[in-house]
C-alpha cells in the first residue's frame, strides 16, 4: 500500500490533481491553495470526475476515470484541452491594517449577515468611486460562479473564458440598481464606511467568513494564479452542455409550424 499524509500547503508540492464529487469538492480544493503562504502559488491541472447531482466543474462521468486518466498519461500524443479558470485574490483590512489574504473560485459576498440592518458599502473601482451600496449585500463573483450564487441573485452566466469580474447586489434597496460586469483587470475595492449602521461579513466561496467593521475594507483583483481544469471539449461547450442537461436552460415544447404539409 502506498504511503498517504494529509495535504498541507505551506510543505507539499503537487502536479496533478483529481477530485472525486461535485463542484463543493472542487471548491475545496481550490481551497486548499487559497492562503497568501503557500510553498506553490500557482495551481497544478486538474481532472474531475462528477458523482454530484449538479456539477458545473466536473465535466468527466466517473465510469470513464480508467480511459480518461489513460489519456492524460499519453498527453504527449494528443493535445489535451484546459480552461484557465479565473480565481480572485481578496485583501481584508481594518483600517489600513491588512488582516488576512484569500484567493476565491466562484465568489466573494459581503452581506449584512444576521444583523437587521442594511448593509452600506462603498464601492471603487480602479480607484475611483462608483456607487454607495445599499442592500443586503454584494456579490463579487468569476464566470465560473457566475452559474452558483451569482445566478440565484439574478446575475447573468458568464462563460469561463470570459475575461471579466461580475459584482451583483444582493436584495438592493433600489429599484434601479442592476447587476454589472467590468474587466477581469479591474481593482475592486468595497469599503464600509465609518457612519455605516451595522459591520458586515465576508464569506469567501461560500466556506470561511470573516467581519469587517466599519471603517475596514476588502479589496478584490484577479489571481495572478488560476485553476487549470481539464475539459472534454474545446472552449466552453462542457459548460454550454451542462447548461442545458443540467440546469435544463432554454429547453421548451417546440412550436408546430403554422401550415402542416
Amino acid at each position: 500500500m502506498p504511503e498517504c499524509h494529509a495535504f498541507d500547503a505551506t510543505t507539499s508540492r503537487v502536479d496533478f490533481c483529481v477530485t472525486l464529487g461535485g463542484d463543493g469538492t472542487m471548491l475545496h480544493l481550490a481551497g486548499l491553495f487559497a492562503g497568501e503562504w503557500n510553498m506553490q502559488s500557482a495551481l497544478p491541472p486538474v481532472i474531475s470526475f462528477g458523482m454530484g447531482s449538479l456539477g458545473f466543474l466536473t465535466p468527466f462521468p466517473f465510469e470513464q476515470y480508467q480511459d480518461k486518466l489513460a489519456r492524460i498519461m499519453a498527453a504527449h500524443k494528443s493535445p489535451l484541452y484546459v480552461t484557465l479558470r479565473t480565481r480572485l485574490r481578496c485583501e481584508v483590512y481594518e483600517g489600513q491594517e491588512l488582516k488576512m489574504v484569500t484567493h476565491v473560485l466562484n465568489e466573494l459576498a459581503v452581506d449584512r449577515g444576521s444583523n437587521p440592518a442594511l448593509s452600506t458599502l462603498d464601492c471603487y473601482i480602479d480607484g475611483n468611486y462608483v456607487t454607495t451600496v445599499h442592500a443586503d449585500g454584494l456579490l463579487v463573483a468569476t464566470p465560473s460562479g457566475s452559474t452558483a450564487y451569482n445566478m440565484a441573485a439574478g446575475g447573468a452566466m458568464v462563460a469561463p473564458s470570459v475575461p471579466c469580474t461580475l459584482l451583483t447586489p444582493l436584495a438592493a434597496h433600489s429599484l434601479s440598481f442592476r447587476p454589472f460586469i467590468v474587466p477581469e483587470s479591474s481593482h475592486i475595492e468595497l469599503k464600509v464606511p465609518h457612519n455605516a449602521r451595522t459591520d458586515v461579513i465576508a464569506t469567501f466561496d461560500g466556506r470561511n467568513t470573516v467581519s469587517i467593521p466599519r471603517g475596514g475594507s476588502v479589496k478584490i483583483a484577479t489571481s495572478e494564479f488560476p485553476i487549470p481544469i481539464i475539459n472534454m471539449h474545446r472552449y466552453d461547450i462542457d459548460w454550454f452542455n451542462s447548461l442545458t442537461h443540467k440546469l435544463s436552460w432554454n429547453t421548451h415544447a417546440t412550436q408546430l409550424p403554422l401550415e402542416r404539409p
